[in-house]
Formats: C-alpha cells, sequence, structure tokens
C-alpha cells in the first residue's frame, strides 16, 4: 500500500519575518520591499550589523528621499524627472549651486526645459541638441555654420543637412555593383582602379547613378584592372616602397600621370627598368678588364645593408649607389695592379 509522501520542512528555515510579515526568505524580503539584496548584504558585513538593522537604515533612506511636489508623492527625484522629461543633473545643480530645495529647483529646471524646446519641420524637441542627434548631425558642426554664417539654427540644421546628404551621394555606404556588397563606394573604386572623383564627375554629367558611371568607365572605356597586378606590389606607403627599391617617389607619381596606371604597375615598372640598369652596369665593369670577356652567369656580389647605407649616407638612389660602389672596387684594383708593376721594375 502506498505510503503519502511526508511534507519536506527544509524550505522552512529559509523563511524571514519582517515588520509582522512573513517572507519566503531574505532576498524575497528585499524584492517585495524594493531593495538591492546585494546592497543590504554589503551594508551588514560594512557595518556587522544583523539583517534587519540594514533593512531598517535602507528604509530609512528611502523615506528621506521621499517628497511632494504639486500636490504629489515621489519616491524618489530620478522617478519626478523622468515623469517631467527632465535632466537629473540639471536639478541637482539647481539644488548644490544656488541653494534650492527641492521643489524650487525642480520649478527652475521645468521652465529651462520649456524656454530651450526647439521646433523643427512641424516637430518638437527637448532641445536644439537633441534635434540635431534624431537628424543625425552633430551639434557642433552645425553650431560651427551659425558661429561663421549668422543664420538661425533652423536654417543651419537644414543646411548641414543637405551637405550630409551630398556626402551620402558622393560615398554610400554600404555600396552594391554588380551583385556584391562593398563597405563603401571608394572602396569599389579601388578595387577597379578607378578614380572616385573621375566616376562622381561622370555620373553628375551623365545624369545618372554611380553605377552607370561605373559601366560607363569599364565597359564603354575599359582600362587596366588591379587583380591582374602580382600581389607582391601591392603597396599602401608609396614611400616606403620608393625606398625599399630605391626608386624616386617623382618619378612614380610621374609615370601614374603620364601612363594612366596604378601605383603597383608603375613600381614594377621601375623595378625593372633598375634591373636592366644594374646588368647595364655590371657588364660594362666587367668589359673594363684587360681583354677578359665577361662569363654568362658572371654575378656581382654586393651587401645589400652595405648599398643601402651608402644610398642613405649620400642621399641617392640604390642604383647610384652600386655603380658609385663598383666604380671605387675598379679604382682599387687598378691601384693594386700599379704598384705591383712598380715593385717588379724596382
Amino acid at each position: 500500500m502506498h505510503k503519502p509522501r511526508r511534507r519536506s520542512k527544509y524550505f522552512e528555515r529559509f523563511y524571514f519575518e519582517y515588520d509582522g510579515i512573513l517572507y519566503l526568505s531574505k532576498r524575497n524580503c528585499c524584492e517585495k520591499l524594493g531593495f538591492e539584496y546585494g546592497s543590504v548584504l554589503g551594508y551588514r558585513r560594512i557595518q556587522k550589523c544583523t539583517f534587519r538593522k540594514a533593512l531598517d537604515h535602507f528604509k530609512e533612506i528611502r523615506e528621506k528621499s521621499q517628497f511632494v511636489f504639486r500636490n504629489r508623492k515621489w519616491k524618489n527625484l530620478d522617478n519626478c524627472c523622468e515623469f517631467y522629461g527632465l535632466e537629473k543633473d540639471n536639478v541637482r545643480h539647481y539644488q548644490y549651486d544656488y541653494g534650492d530645495t527641492i521643489q524650487e529647483a525642480l520649478e527652475k529646471a521645468i521652465k529651462h526645459a520649456q524656454k530651450i524646446k526647439f521646433k523643427y519641420r512641424g516637430k518638437t524637441y527637448p532641445s536644439f541638441a537633441k534635434c540635431c542627434e534624431k537628424m543625425g548631425i552633430p551639434v557642433s558642426t552645425v553650431r560651427k555654420y551659425i558661429a561663421e554664417t549668422g543664420k538661425s539654427k533652423a536654417v543651419a540644421l537644414t543646411h548641414c543637412i543637405k551637405k550630409a546628404e551630398e556626402r551620402k551621394y558622393s560615398n554610400p555606404s554600404p555600396f552594391f555593383y554588380r551583385e556584391k556588397e562593398y563597405a563603401m563606394f571608394t572602396e569599389c573604386c579601388r578595387e577597379f582602379n578607378l578614380e572616385p572623383n573621375k566616376v562622381r564627375q561622370k555620373s553628375v554629367s551623365l545624369n545618372s547613378s554611380l553605377q552607370d558611371a561605373l559601366d560607363f568607365f569599364l565597359l564603354d572605356h575599359p582600362v587596366r584592372r588591379k587583380k591582374n597586378f602580382d600581389d607582391n606590389y601591392s603597396i599602401e606607403s608609396v614611400s616606403a616602397t620608393c625606398r625599399q627599391y630605391g626608386i624616386k617617389r617623382a618619378d612614380i607619381y610621374n609615370y601614374i600621370k603620364d601612363n594612366q596606371c596604378s601605383k603597383e604597375e608603375a613600381v614594377r615598372y621601375y623595378i625593372r627598368k633598375n634591373e636592366k640598369k644594374q646588368l647595364k652596369v655590371q657588364r660594362k665593369a666587367a668589359l673594363k678588364e684587360k681583354g677578359k670577356m665577361p662569363e654568362p652567369q658572371r654575378v656581382v656580389v654586393m651587401a645589400q645593408e652595405y648599398v643601402a647605407l651608402k644610398a642613405n649616407r649620400e642621399r641617392i638612389t640604390r642604383q647610384e649607389a652600386i655603380e658609385k660602389l663598383l666604380e671605387q672596387r675598379e679604382n682599387k684594383s687598378t691601384l693594386l695592379v700599379d704598384n705591383l708593376i712598380t715593385k717588379d721594375e724596382g
């Protein structure tokens, strides 16, 4: 025969009584009274008092924070400010800086909030700054335009909104082209090796979209694509690449301007050109030897660090540094040969 299960008294040990009311636990008591359980425990631990005394302390704080304003009792200042749409810091400013009571501070804050209300395009905003934030325009930008032109807030804000729309049109984000999404329009132009300003100008002249302008350059007037270039020459800083390969930066930009190509292609061109120039220097140095033809696999070995140090010290390119070092080697070799000849004759 089944025996009825005895009722467990485990949870009864957590019951807590306060002010004649029995709660399921101390945590449940704090939740019912609207106190933070962790704050009450922290106060009890610091003050080394009982849990009931800690609750009495928080209850006293609540009673002190309660006040009456406009024939209504408020639990705390936060609830009152939220109801009237005020900033709590402004109310505290009137209290501490001017020595006003909480009621006087609230009255001043309400008058100030009504005074700074801003109406724009038939809609009322709490303040001019909130209106700018709602429109997505920095307040500092609008105020700067007001200071420069002396126009009203509404006119200045309209001007800044139009400028922002123009920027959004000139560089939309995100940008879609050929079923591919780009972070912005300029990123798409960089991928196809096009100048964004030229594409925008063509869009305005054709009175078409940016996608149609891109089609004009890529389909009607094809250009070289960056993806055909070697990844080793994909550069971010022209100056750093020029220092690395011993190329004049002005030559790179002149080549880009004359041939309408990318930076990577210009760097590749001058690297190959310098390699050919270096080979010619090596051949000339070999032919200057007395009647000796250069071997087909003869290579001049020279420390790269020494060449770079020479180029930086005299502020010349690496090719010019190599030429000077080869000339110094030749002069040293001729001096040695002359000294040997004079010793033999002596």
